[in-house]
């Protein structure tokens, strides 16, 4: 195939020819790939730099558009974000974590610290435990790029949630994140009549997870098999208060507890109200701490500065969990476990949560 030869004015209006049909991105990529004899002169190069900032301009428009189409529920695929402008690196993310359960709001947060990290990203996010308005999240001050901003829409989340758990977690990363996402949990001075530093708390899962068969609950042997692991003479015991007038019926764990406690001559406090906040402050402030098999009390003691030891659940195949610390003891109690029983029969459901 035979080369030809352009002017440079031939060459300049063939360039604002593509741009004026086909876009300033596109004029750019095929200036570049152009070989030129000599140096470009001084309107080329500043065609060049206007055809560049044009692109950017265009990229910035487009992605504008993506998020006026995500507000309407219309989502692209990650890809065609990528192919618009978004970079996959370096970029803001609003994210609102005030809808849906607390536990899962931490861990939603646990996913996009993480992502953070590996993405040098900026997060704006809204916490359940914080009135602020919007707290900024972010792992470095200085970019290589504009730092475009995007909604947390499924595409996002979904890229995110693949990039932070294809690498090892950290609970560090938790605990380093500033303490504005808990600014409406009471600090520790509000539990010094607990004396946390010397107790046991044992957080017990009750309402629709018990009642409505909601979430799989480990047996009240796990909580004595816990207890015994631990060497202290206090245990303070956070459950969800009992609604009588929907379910008709009490979650037995905590008296179980009481009683076991007794029988082993240590001091046993049950703690149950409808703030949240309270509870959290607990968990947020004790040494040790025995999860029940939700996010809720998991994630408060992960993020906690002073929890040292830890129980959690294991998952019910027993397989290698991705959230992993040396201060986590994961404790396999789900033997003889039929989880399709337990979606089905409250029966069921209370016989096992009793089983010693």
């Amino acid at each position: 195939m035979s080369e030809r030869i352009l002017s440079w004015p031939d060459f300049a209006e063939h360039i604002a020819f593509i741009a004026k049909d086909l876009g300033a991105k596109e004029a750019l990529k095929r200036l570049h790939q152009f070989q030129v004899q000599g140096e470009y002169p001084e309107y080329i190069q500043g065609f060049n730099q206007a055809l560049t900032q044009a692109a950017e301009n265009e990229d910035r428009r487009m992605l504008i558009l993506s998020r006026i189409m995500a507000f309407s529920g219309f989502f692209l695929p990650i890809e065609s974000l990528f192919e618009l402008g978004l970079p996959k690196k370096e970029f803001l993310v609003y994210a609102d974590l005030t809808f849906g359960r607390l536990g899962d709001s931490l861990y939603k947060l646990c996913l996009l610290l993480h992502a953070m990290n590996r993405l040098d990203l900026v997060l704006c996010v809204r916490s359940k435990f914080s009135s602020n308005k919007r707290i900024l999240i972010h792992n470095k001050d200085v970019f290589d790029s504009d730092v475009p901003s995007i909604e947390f829409i499924p595409p996002i989340k979904e890229y995110l949630w693949k990039t932070a758990e294809m690498y090892e977690f950290s609970r560090s990363t938790l605990q380093n994140t500033t303490r504005s996402i808990f600014l409406d949990i009471p600090t520790v001075d509000k539990y010094k009549d607990l004396n946390l530093d010397e107790s046991l708390v044992v957080h017990v899962r009750g309402g629709d997870a018990l009642f409505e068969g909601a979430l799989f609950l480990p047996p009240f042997s796990y909580y004595t098999n816990c207890i015994k692991k631990v060497s202290t003479n206090k245990v303070i015991v956070l459950y969800e208060p009992d609604d009588q007038f929907k379910y008709n019926a009490l979650n037995p764990i905590p008296n179980k507890i009481l009683e076991y406690c007794k029988v082993l001559n240590k001091e046993c406090i049950l703690i149950s109200n409808k703030d949240a906040n309270y509870d959290a402050g607990i968990l947020l402030s004790a040494r040790n701490v025995v999860a029940s098999n939700s996010y809720f009390s998991k994630m408060i003691a992960l993020y906690s500065r002073i929890c040292q030891c830890m129980y959690f659940p294991s998952q019910l195949n027993n397989e290698k969990q991705w959230i992993s610390d040396d201060s986590i003891y994961y404790i396999y109690c789900w033997q003889d476990f039929d989880h399709l029983m337990w979606t089905k029969s409250l029966e069921y459901r209370m016989n096992w949560v009793l089983n010693c």
